[in-house]
């Protein structure tokens, strides 16, 4: 099957005898079930370099970690790696050879929305929480809760050049969510460059009283 597949778990009653590990092809290895041989391909492939050896992940600095499980602030010396990810990443499994074996899903559950996957990045930066909840509504994408969304969008939007969202950017600077204006800060600063950010952002930083926030504005501060 490769392994784009779903994690899960069968709740039964009678006790099951496991399977021994499958044990590395690679001497003096931990049973963890390493098929991988030589290839190296996934780690070499990854943007974050979080695949730090192999059966070995750095979960602090992988994509998906940071887009979908972390709440809070994404590492500034990550953020241009995040590329035009704006929820998870799958290169290392796009790169494995043991997915020439899969198959795509037949499973209606399982078929992208059209409501979802052909929203803009403008659209997703202008959205309001009532939009937030009826578009991803009974996506796992909810779990980003809408400020998370907001979060990861600055970013590709400053990775991507989207020039065209720095409006909805500094908008996003007065953001009632200090995560939001964090990362809506440092895309402009990317976008524009430090003296034009500095302008653009004036009023916002005027009456930010976050101790976090104001830390992005001074990190840039220190640039000029």
């Amino acid at each position: 099957f490769g392994n784009w597949l779903f994690l899960a778990a069968v709740l039964v009653t009678v006790e099951l005898e496991p399977d021994p590990p499958v044990r590395a092809p690679v001497a003096d290895a931990e049973p963890v079930g390493l098929l991988c041989g030589k290839c190296t391909r996934c780690g070499t492939a990854c943007p974050t370099e979080a695949i730090i050896r192999p059966g070995v992940v750095d979960a602090r600095r992988c994509i998906s970690y940071q887009t979908i499980e972390n709440k809070g602030t994404i590492p500034r010396e990550l953020r241009a790696k995040i590329g035009a990810r704006i929820y998870g990443c799958d290169v290392c499994l796009e790169v494995c050879p043991w997915n020439r074996f899969a198959l795509e899903s037949r499973r209606v559950l399982l078929i992208a929305r059209d409501e979802v996957t052909q929203l803009t990045l403008k659209e997703l930066l202008g959205l309001t929480p009532e939009h937030f909840a009826a578009v991803f509504k009974g996506t796992a994408i909810k779990r980003v809760k809408l400020a998370g969304l907001l979060r990861n969008a600055s970013i590709v939007a400053a990775n991507t050049g989207a020039m065209d969202c720095l409006d909805l950017l500094v908008r996003l600077a007065g953001h009632e969510s200090p995560l939001v204006r964090e990362h809506a800060i440092w895309a402009v600063f990317t976008l524009v460059g430090e003296n034009r950010a500095a302008g653009l952002l004036a009023s916002s930083r005027a009456v930010e009283a976050d101790v976090q926030v104001i830390e992005e504005y001074v990190w840039w501060d220190q640039r000029l």
